[in-house]
């Protein structure tokens, strides 16, 4: 690049490339070596349909590996619990708004207060579950 007019040495200079992508400046602005010394740390990442990566036998390595921990009747892998676990709901739905309402009035009821609950029985009777502790232990047996 040369600046119309003198610039000191280690001056900013900035580049005005227009409306265009990345990838349409890396291709009008630069240049690519074509020497023999490779470096695989020195690349641009294009998306270019119908390539593709070093990485696509990963699927494959993936089953085979579910596969083989299956036949050895190992436990699954922690990830295929988490994809479990999550496809049932077992821990909620962040996204749940009744829920999250229902937990907002509680804290409001709460906050503030010093309430320690002692047993499960306690803790039915504070939120309206149960008259008395008898009415609460057949709740919590399953007979209510």
């Amino acid at each position: 690049f040369a600046a119309r007019e003198g610039a000191p040495a280690g001056s900013v200079m900035e580049i005005e490339k227009g409306n265009f992508t990345d990838c349409e400046t890396f291709f009008r602005y630069h240049e690519l070596e074509t020497s023999s010394v490779e470096n695989p740390h020195n690349y641009i990442h294009l998306a270019l349909p119908g390539v593709t990566t070093q990485y696509d036998g990963l699927i494959q390595n993936l089953r085979r590996m579910q596969d083989w921990r299956e036949m050895l009747r190992y436990p699954p892998s922690q990830i295929d619990l988490w994809i479990a676990s999550n496809t049932l709901m077992m821990y909620g739905d962040e996204t749940d708004g009744d829920e999250q309402e229902i937990l907002e009035k509680l804290n409001a009821v709460f906050e503030g207060s010093n309430i320690q609950v002692g047993s499960q029985e306690e803790y039915l009777m504070l939120l309206g579950g149960a008259a008395d502790a008898a009415e609460a232990a057949l709740v919590l047996a399953g007979d209510a």
